[in-house]
């Protein structure tokens, strides 16, 4: 008899992911005696992040014929840090360089994603191709340090915020015989877009005015690529 995919599962999860994060900072606008230094944004070179993840997931199926829809929500902890320090002038930011103000520290990190998809496939008995689409949260924590051990006016901040990113995807799952249970290998790209973070204050050096503290945006943009291998129990499974 062949097997039939309609049924719950709750399972564990294991993998990596690679990605990375682009900063583009921007510097407000600063008044002084006689003019305005005007804002200006200047991106910084991209940072590769990474991290193994781990979690669980659980979903539901619905086979008609060999077609099986399904619904899946996941939860996985990650560990990504990714740290960078740049200089500033007025002219312009400078990643990896110490012109300007001391060197900036900027720091971002991650400790969680939460992804809920809907899954289309096709069976072959006990094996299942799929595509898998949807909306995958996480937090994302940015700090800076902008020197101020020399200079005690600029203001260093860190700033977290939960976001939702699309996240698009593909595997394959291999239900075992005469056993409800399951073994899937699955690859995801998710894009978060860009998001602004609150990164304090900096000192801007113009001329006859060097010490002008001008506040600091971290406009950040995320993208990751994963791979995950997952082991799934199934309840109510039977063949037809």
């Amino acid at each position: 008899m062949l097997f039939s995919w309609t049924s719950c599962y709750l399972g564990g999860n294991l993998g990596a992911k690679w990605g990375n994060r682009g900063d583009t900072i921007e510097l407000a606008a600063v008044p002084f005696p006689g003019g305005t230094i005007p804002s200006f944004s200047v991106p910084l070179q991209g940072q590769s992040v990474g991290s193994f993840i781990g979690g669980g997931q659980a979903g539901c199926n619905y086979q008609i014929g060999n077609v099986v829809l399904g619904i899946e929500g996941d939860g996985e902890g990650q560990h990504w840090d990714s740290g960078r320090q740049f200089g500033v002038l007025s002219t312009g930011v400078f990643s990896d360089n110490g012109t300007g103000t001391p060197p900036t520290t900027l720091e971002a990190l991650s400790r969680w994603q939460a992804p809920l998809r809907g899954r289309i496939g096709y069976a072959w008995d006990r094996i299942l191709i799929y595509a898998t689409g949807g909306i995958s949260w996480t937090n994302v924590r940015v700090c800076s340090n902008p020197g101020a051990f020399l200079f005690p006016l600029a203001t260093p901040a860190c700033d977290s915020q939960t976001f939702p990113g699309g996240t698009i995807g593909g595997g394959v799952e291999h239900a075992f015989l005469a056993s409800n249970w399951s073994v899937v290998v699955e690859g995801r790209y998710t894009t978060y877009g860009t998001h602004s973070f609150n990164t304090g204050s900096l000192v801007t050096f113009l001329g006859p005015f060097p010490f002008l503290f001008s506040p600091m945006t971290d406009h950040l943009k995320l993208y990751t690529v994963e791979a995950l291998f997952k082991l799934n129990y199934r309840f109510g499974a039977f063949p037809y």
